[in-house]
């Protein structure tokens, strides 16, 4: 049996309600930044795959391999009503969606919650909801957010993994690895306007202005690659961001000083071992979610 989900439509964004918690507490509204497009909110996962991969341009259509809301996922928020934040295709850049859903949480949410809001991004979504200015004292939690991520900028990928093949002597093996993860960037990236706002240097984080955080409770978890020992996709992160120039530094995607830049408007800060897919299901990152948001 497949119920559809509630769904809140706005121009730049979609509101999908993950679970039903009590009245009385703050609804959670947690984001990724991903894009993603209404047919894919309802049909299955294999589905969006095949209409979505083969399109190079993907203005109307949404990210590719995005998994819905999991039980783990949602763990941190146990008792609490849960809304995903997405993207719309046609969002023009984070500036435009941070206007809306700042005059939505401030003049047309009272539906969703009379408690209040606590605002969870991690990656483009913590960027995304950095400039969100809510009138009312809330909390935010910011993981890993990308306030400069070369992901966003599928050329600078490219040169920065020229420039590591030029500096190493490399296996066979290594030669192939590298050439399928470029591959991969470039099948998986979807080149958007709220990509290039990412990239180190773009016009958008030149203007970002984060002073009105100092009115909320605000933390921020961060991360760096596990060293030694660790699970497959953190090995896998682990060797990506080597080429990259972004393991030991970062998180695998960002670099820590990157991630740090939300730092001066906290209250909180915790940093840990892990790398940018992985952060959230991390125990320790789950505790400091449920601890800050009590």
């Amino acid at each position: 049996f497949f119920m559809k989900k509630e769904i809140i439509k706005g121009n730049n964004f979609f509101l999908v309600k993950e679970q039903e918690g009590r009245k009385n507490l703050p609804c959670v509204i947690k984001s990724s930044g991903y894009t993603i497009d209404e047919r894919a909110i309802n049909e299955n996962w294999l589905l969006t795959q095949v209409r979505t991969l083969p399109h190079h341009d993907r203005s109307n259509l949404p990210d590719p391999v995005i998994f819905e809301a999991s039980a783990q996922s949602l763990k941190p928020y146990a008792g609490r009503t849960v809304y995903s934040l997405y993207l719309t295709p046609n969002c023009k850049g984070l500036e435009y969606a941070q206007e809306e859903l700042s005059n939505f949480f401030n003049y047309g949410a009272s539906d969703i919650s009379n408690a209040g809001f606590s605002f969870v991004g991690h990656s483009k979504g913590g960027l995304l909801l950095s400039g969100v200015k809510i009138n009312h004292m809330s909390k935010f939690i910011f993981i890993n957010p990308t306030f400069g991520c070369i992901m966003g900028d599928e050329a600078a990928v490219d040169r920065r993994i020229d420039s590591y093949k030029e500096s190493h002597s490399l296996s066979l093996i290594t030669k192939a690895t590298i050439s399928l993860y470029r591959d991969m960037v470039h099948i998986i990236g979807s080149r958007r306007p709220v990509d290039l706002d990412m990239a180190p240097g773009s016009k958008f984080l030149s203007r970002v202005n984060l002073s009105h955080l100092f009115e909320h409770h605000v933390m921020l978890i961060a991360s760096t690659c596990p060293e030694g020992g660790c699970g497959l996709q953190d090995r896998l992160y682990r060797f990506t961001g080597n080429l990259l120039d972004l393991s030991k530094k970062g998180d695998g995607m960002v670099l820590l000083e990157d991630q740090l830049k939300v730092a001066p408007y906290i209250e909180k800060l915790y940093i840990t071992s892990a790398t940018h897919p992985t952060i959230l299901s991390k125990p320790d990152v789950i505790f400091h979610i449920k601890d800050f948001l009590r």
